[in-house]
């Protein structure tokens, strides 16, 4: 956990200090660009052609895999590198949320970043990207490259002198929120009658009448215990996933990584450090009501006035037996 942060921070900051002063396009750069004022269901421009390539050539074992999307809707790049997970297995990826800067990809394909080898997925448009995938816009015709690389190839050098420097500023990277929303799209709002799972959204994601959301993470299996509460006041309906990102701007406790899986979307992974486990048959699992969700933070749809619970909690206490 220690060392994806520090991965994170590493990264993060240099976008962070190249990046604040950033209002939308870049006129100074071809192709896509940065946008720090998405709307605040996010972008949905005109049709386009992208190309997406991960390339591992640094360590076993070695891959070059390519997904042409065609046709998609000019979106945040990590919207077309979902695309690219449903169209390509191999594209599977992990990701932790940060509430300044957006996701932060720890791995694709199961080749992960590590401060140990002092490795992370680098991306590049031509050059290296100013901005994450959260904030970064594809072009008609741009070719995407997200490369496995070192921290000495592209100028990072990590000691253990700075590991408490950078400890530091991750703390106030989490704590510092600089969303900013910009103008609402004029679009279609569609409103499911109450919570549900959507597994047929519109092409780009659900963006419904403004409501009220309350979000608990509870974790009374393993110590550290708590519960974190956040209270998402006048915001969009839309798919879970996305309030679960409001409260982590509202507490940075609720910083959460997740898997992206083909045809699923999102499984939540940790919340607060706290990781489920196959061996341990740990996980956390969502309901509402005290009835459990029946898809995950990709497809349910909350209601005005719900409160979502994430219950750390094992298999067999959330009803599933597997022997």
């Amino acid at each position: 956990m220690k060392q994806q942060l520090v991965i994170a921070v590493v990264v993060f900051s240099s976008f962070f200090i190249v990046c604040q002063t950033k209002k939308g396009k870049d006129d100074s750069c071809s192709g896509g660009y940065c946008d720090f004022q998405l709307p605040p269901c996010g972008l949905c421009g005109s049709k386009i052609n992208v190309t997406l390539r991960a390339i591992n050539s640094l360590q076993t074992p070695y891959f070059s895999i390519v997904a042409n999307l065609m046709n998609v809707y000019q979106r945040e790049l990590l919207a077309l590198l979902e695309l690219a997970a449903n169209m390509v297995p191999n594209f599977r990826f992990k990701a932790t949320y940060f509430p300044s800067n957006g996701y932060f990809i720890e791995s694709i394909n199961n080749v992960p970043g590590s401060t140990v080898t002092q490795t992370y997925w680098k991306i590049f448009a031509g050059d290296s990207l100013d901005c994450g995938v959260s904030n970064y816009i594809p072009a008609n015709g741009e070719e995407i490259i997200f490369k496995f690389t070192s921290y000495a190839s592209t100028g990072y050098v990590l000691r253990h002198s700075d590991t408490m420097k950078l400890r530091t500023l991750a703390v106030l990277l989490i704590l510092f929120s600089c969303f900013m929303l910009g103008q609402a799209k004029k679009k279609k709002k569609i409103c499911p009658p109450q919570n549900s799972c959507d597994f047929d959204q519109p092409p780009c994601g659900l963006c419904g009448r403004k409501i009220n959301v309350t979000l608990i993470a509870r974790n009374n299996l393993t110590p550290p215990t708590f519960e974190l509460t956040a209270n998402i006041v006048n915001e969009f309906q839309r798919e879970l996933l996305t309030f679960l990102e409001k409260a982590c701007v509202i507490n940075a406790a609720f910083k959460f990584e997740s898997t992206y899986y083909a045809g699923l979307g999102y499984f939540i992974d940790s919340i607060n450090g706290v990781r489920g486990s196959i061996p341990n048959e740990t996980f956390w699992h969502i309901s509402s009501n005290g009835v459990a969700a029946e898809c995950g933070v990709s497809s349910y749809i909350p209601v005005n006035g719900e409160t979502i619970l994430f219950n750390f909690t094992t298999y067999q206490d959330a009803g599933y037996d597997f022997t």
